[in-house]
């Protein structure tokens, strides 16, 4: 497979203000081990977050994309750790919050990764330059 690096990506953590009603709002980061966490895999026990903090999750959904993760968090079924850009929308509605502002600035590396073929089509090479922002080599 061959990687492409694209852009950092700042992360969030997220949550319905109806569960943290009834869960709680966490303060600091080891306040995170008691909540639902709602992850994309069953892999990621841990959350790294800003300023070397972390903290073991107990995953109650493993949702397996973000999008689901995503509408989970909106639905009271416990915090995320989401993309920005994907609640960005959401957050200026209200649904679902932030939590753990100062701690959540985690800074992910998002990739674009193809397989080694050869021969692309120009309609693959066209996508990754789009969003690569830079002619495939």
């Amino acid at each position: 497979m061959i990687a492409r690096r694209l852009s950092t990506v700042r992360r969030v953590l997220v949550a319905s203000p109806r569960y943290l009603s009834t869960a709680g709002t966490p303060l600091m980061p080891a306040d995170l081990a008691v909540h639902r966490a709602i992850v994309t895999s069953r892999a990621p026990d841990v959350w790294y977050l800003a300023d070397n903090w972390h903290c073991e999750v107990r995953w109650a959904i493993a949702a397996g994309n973000m999008l689901v993760t995503h509408e989970l968090a909106r639905l009271d079924q416990g915090i995320a750790l989401l993309p920005d850009f994907l609640v960005r929308d959401d957050l200026r509605s209200g649904a679902p919050v932030t939590v753990l502002n100062d701690h959540a600035d985690d800074r992910a590396t998002a990739w674009i990764v193809t397989s080694p073929q050869l021969y692309r089509s120009a309609a693959v090479k066209a996508v990754i330059e789009h969003i690569a922002g830079e002619p495939e080599e």
